[in-house]
């Protein structure tokens, strides 16, 4: 059975990190990597937040029973076989999860721009991640 507990929390982490980002939308380019705080908030709560996406993924993998793949990356690709996400939104969350791993492996060498593209471009995918659980949990009568 689905632990919807452990999936909402994560949920909640996500809608709570997502609310401090947009409050950096519309920041200039210049502004946003003048000021460390922004820089190292918004690097954390992302890491944070696709990391909750990851563990959300993995608990729904899990309980649909199917083979738990080698790497994150291939989450959301079981996911949307299983009709939780549509194939463009997995390999967008896909990507996602690329950005997670630089976010905590290569940390020396996070690109700060793609950090401040997806503030300003990408934060609805949160938004739609949750929307496409909830569904999800709602059609196995969870939610």
């Amino acid at each position: 059975m689905i632990n919807d507990r452990i999936i909402y929390r994560r949920l909640d982490k996500i809608q709570e990190n997502v609310q401090l980002l947009r409050s950096l939308e519309g920041k200039s380019f210049d502004e946003f990597v003048s000021n460390s705080f922004y820089v190292s908030g918004s690097e954390h709560a992302l890491q944070i937040s696709i990391q909750a996406i990851i563990d959300i993924c993995s608990c729904l993998v899990r309980e649909a029973q199917v083979h738990m793949p080698e790497e994150y990356g291939e989450l959301p690709r079981i996911l949307s076989e299983l009709g939780v996400f549509p194939k463009e939104f997995a390999e967008r969350l896909g990507s996602m999860i690329g950005m997670r791993n630089v976010l905590v492996h290569l940390y020396l060498q996070v690109d700060v721009s793609l950090v401040y593209e997806v503030i300003q471009k990408n934060l609805d995918d949160f938004d739609q991640f949750a929307k496409y659980v909830v569904v999800y949990l709602e059609k196995e009568g969870v939610a």
